[in-house]
């Protein structure tokens, strides 16, 4: 019986550090710059629109970016993507690919990745993303703060 108590409050501290842990995302969020939200809500976005059309062809990809961010010109996504390339190390710097070879570059990538490995290189996608996005001098913590948090609350729940 004492190993059950033990379990179940065990248990029951988790769930009140997870909350804890929400709650304090959450003021996080509502003290945060409406331009770092945008930041965070599009970084977020995009990377799961990569990651969730990994097998479809870059052309679709991007039309769904597009889709999703009608306020993105192709010019600001080829910059990210050229971003997220460089981030990755998979173009050289210098040259400046078409956008189509490059998303379908980060697509392989991603897919190359499983489980804890390919979040945690999505969760640092979303983050480079964001502080391009995000007002100059933005500081990482900031973003690396609450995008789990983002991802959570505005782009797995609605998809």
């Amino acid at each position: 019986m004492p190993v059950f108590k033990f379990l179940t409050n065990f248990i029951k501290k988790i769930g009140e550090w997870f909350t804890s842990l929400t709650k304090g995302a959450e003021k996080v969020w509502d003290n945060t710059e409406p331009e770092i939200k945008d930041a965070l809500l599009k970084a977020s976005g995009i990377v799961d629109v990569i990651n969730k059309y990994v097998s479809k062809p870059p052309e679709f990809i991007l039309e769904m970016i597009l889709a999703k961010f009608p306020d993105l010109p192709v010019e600001k996504i080829q910059e990210i993507v050229n971003e997220v390339a460089k981030d990755l190390n998979l173009a050289n710097t210098a040259i400046q690919p078409d956008i189509l070879v490059t998303l379908d570059n980060i697509k392989v990538y991603l897919a190359a990745h499983t489980g804890s490995k390919w979040a945690r290189l999505s969760e640092n996608i979303a983050n480079g993303i964001a502080l391009f996005l995000a007002p100059a001098g933005t500081p990482w913590n900031k973003i690396g703060t609450i995008m789990w948090w983002v991802y959570q609350t505005f782009i797995k729940k609605a998809a």
